[in-house]
């Protein structure tokens, strides 16, 4: 597990760790991220921390040699993180501890710093122990006892599979109204639209609480996923998305597994509902725009999911502004055929995926909630597509 972050703060999460693992939990702290390293191999510039006499005792581990190129990068990192596994005496497991809690701390960044961290780490212990998945969570989530297995024997024998996700529950529902709707959406509108695309092995984003990796796919990206920039810019809060657009960036597969359950929180507000969505349709509008050739090299129906995503919202638009300034008016669509769309939609999710008829009124208005707003999101998502804070109180550093 990683902790963005080694200050007083900071360390209540590692005595909950503690709590949870007792005496058998390793705690690495860093002295500075795995992201500055890898900008330090990457430049051959030495640092201060380089030296295996400086910065925290459970740092002090043999410099990597610098890269010449991008491809000897990860290497040189796992190799670094191999060191100071051995140095705790944490790299392997065996029969008697097949597994070893590990709680890492660092400099405080960004979640995707901390990410980074945690993949190196994860894949030095992968590969000292043959591991061919690696799973990531959220601390907010619930992972129940057959989810991994169930993920990992769906993509196990089909090597194209770079990573799997799964289906979400919402264990904070009944905590508001509006948490109510969003987690009946989970259950609607998301499953509908990742289902579709997990059929035709496009699935364009493995969710944060619940992404099952092949480690060799995740080898290939995690990289190039990590030293994403934008003209210059480098986004901070679009992890979760653009990891798997690296995956298909990569040619690999992605699916999602609609039987298997991860439980997550979501916003019990309207306000911190409306930033969550508005970070997510910035996320989705910067992968979608930047990284066309995606569509090149999957099936049409990711483009046609991308293309319903982004432009039939600003279609609306003009179709409103048009009539706001020329009194004509037009539709894209009717009244019949929302009213259809609603009513199926919500009747499937409600007997396949709820709990009965009688939540088809729950899925239909969860479904308004999710759609109605989509517009206004994504025409905001385009306008702010480099910013690069999360809307929320906690620290933030961009």
């Amino acid at each position: 597990m990683g902790i963005d972050g080694n200050e007083n703060e900071d360390y209540v999460m590692v005595e909950v760790a503690k709590e949870v693992f007792g005496s058998e939990l390793t705690i690495i702290e860093l002295g500075e991220t795995f992201g500055a390293l890898a900008a330090q191999i990457s430049s051959s510039t030495p640092s201060p921390q380089d030296s295996p006499m400086l910065g925290p005792i459970s740092e002090k581990a043999a410099p990597p040699a610098p890269a010449t190129n991008q491809e000897d990068i990860l290497p040189a990192l796992v190799s670094h993180a191999t060191a100071i596994l051995q140095a705790h005496s944490a790299l392997y497991t065996s029969p008697a501890s097949p597994v070893r809690p590990i709680c890492i701390t660092q400099p405080h960044h960004s979640k995707k710093e901390i990410m980074f961290t945690t993949f190196v780490f994860s894949i030095a212990i992968a590969q000292a122990n043959d591991i061919s998945f690696l799973w990531s969570t959220d601390s907010d989530s619930w992972v129940y006892p057959d989810t991994l297995s169930t993920a990992i024997k769906s993509i196990y024998c089909d090597e194209r599979i770079g990573g799997t996700a799964t289906r979400f529950s919402i264990h904070n529902r009944d905590e508001s109204m509006i948490a109510h709707l969003a987690a009946a959406t989970y259950e609607a509108d998301f499953a509908l639209q990742i289902g579709l695309l997990s059929a035709c092995d496009t699935t364009d984003c493995q969710p944060g609480p619940c992404a099952l990796f092949r480690r060799k796919a995740l080898e290939e990206a995690v990289v190039k996923w990590y030293g994403q920039s934008i003209f210059g810019f480098r986004p901070l809060v679009n992890d979760d998305r653009h990891l798997t657009t690296r995956l298909l960036l990569s040619n690999h597969s992605v699916t999602s597994h609609p039987l298997t359950l991860t439980a997550t929180d979501t916003p019990t507000s309207l306000p911190k509902y409306i930033i969550q969505q508005t970070r997510w349709a910035r996320a989705s509008f910067v992968e979608g725009t930047c990284y066309p050739r995606i569509f090149l090299l999957h099936h049409p129906l990711l483009c046609l999911a991308t293309f319903r995503r982004f432009y039939v919202p600003l279609l609306n638009i003009l179709i409103v502004v048009r009539y706001l300034s020329t009194g004509e008016s037009s539709a894209f669509s009717s009244l019949p055929d929302i009213v259809a769309r609603l009513l199926v939609a919500s009747l499937y999710s409600s007997t396949r995926i709820g709990q009965g008829w009688r939540h088809v009124p729950l899925h239909a208005c969860s479904m308004l909630l999710f759609q109605v707003p989509q517009a206004a999101f994504q025409v905001w998502a385009g306008l702010s597509m480099f910013e690069n804070t999360w809307g929320t109180t906690g620290r933030s550093r961009s």
